[in-house]
């Protein structure tokens, strides 16, 4: 007998995905009981983002526009204005290069998108509903990976990416610890203290965790640093599968050869001095 493929659906506002098909060709979601050969099933949009790649036969992937924006944005930081009049809009399948020299606000303009700073004036939508308060809710929506390596020195390899998978309460907690290793390279050394690390492999470690979230929007502020050729590609290939499944990057960068992408250059909201 033919298998149906999958066909899955993102709609707006609900953040649910709808998934049609069979149990052969979704198998993990094994917890979801029926006795009928082919199942409609809700699932979370979270959940959707950490099994999705794992959904086999795939016909389509409709996203209802998932977006986030921000409008009129000004940032001050120890009575200097960083930026303003800011705006920005990235939507599902998208990445935003942050673009800027040194000190036009990337870091700062992240660190608002996840909630950690507020702006002193202008506003954020999430699917066109403007964030008067940063709820855990919405928190699901993001993943904040900043400056710093995220790593606990005392706790192995693997452990590290296993703290990182309860935290987000990963639903295949044990199947994205080992993706998440794999896909930077990082499986043979799961065993070590994390301290013995390099700083690209630390980099790496504080980048696996990316694979153990279901959040559709990452933020990610210059995460190349540290990273050789290998690793770089590493986490393009990632970005690239989460892209694919309507997932959305802003990701900070200095790098100068962006052509036919989706940049926000902060040097354009900075005053002007004259």
């Amino acid at each position: 007998m033919q298998t149906n493929p999958v066909e899955y659906y993102i709609f707006k506002p609900t953040p649910y995905v709808i998934i049609l098909g069979t149990r052969k060709n979704c198998k993990h979601l094994s917890k979801i009981k029926t006795k009928e050969l082919f199942f409609i099933s809700v699932i979370p949009l979270k959940t959707f983002f950490q099994i999705g790649l794992e959904i086999k036969a795939l016909t389509s992937f409709i996203v209802s526009m998932v977006n986030f924006t921000g409008t009129a944005l000004t940032c001050i930081r120890s009575e200097r204005i960083v930026f303003q009049k800011l705006a920005f809009s990235v939507t599902a399948s998208e990445i935003l290069y942050l673009t800027g020299p040194n000190g036009s606000g990337k870091s700062s303009l992240l660190r608002m998108m996840a909630g950690l700073m507020h702006p002193v004036e202008g506003h954020f939508f999430w699917n066109g509903e403007r964030i008067s308060k940063v709820t855990d809710a919405f928190r699901g929506n993001i993943y904040y990976v900043g400056h710093q390596n995220a790593v606990k020195g005392d706790l192995s390899v693997r452990e590290n990416v296993q703290t990182w998978a309860a935290l987000y309460d990963s639903e295949m907690e044990n199947y994205s610890v080992d993706h998440a290793l794999e896909a930077f390279e990082l499986d043979s050394l799961a065993n070590l203290p994390a301290r013995f690390l390099s700083a690209g492999q630390k980099r790496r470690l504080n980048l696996a965790r990316l694979n153990t979230t279901g959040s559709p929007l990452w933020l990610l502020d210059e995460p190349t640093t540290s990273l050789d050729e290998a690793g770089s590609l590493c986490l393009k290939e990632l970005i690239s599968s989460h892209i694919g499944k309507g997932g959305m990057v802003v990701m900070a960068t200095h790098e100068t050869n962006l052509t036919n992408c989706k940049v926000l250059d902060l040097s354009e909201f900075t005053l002007d001095p004259t």
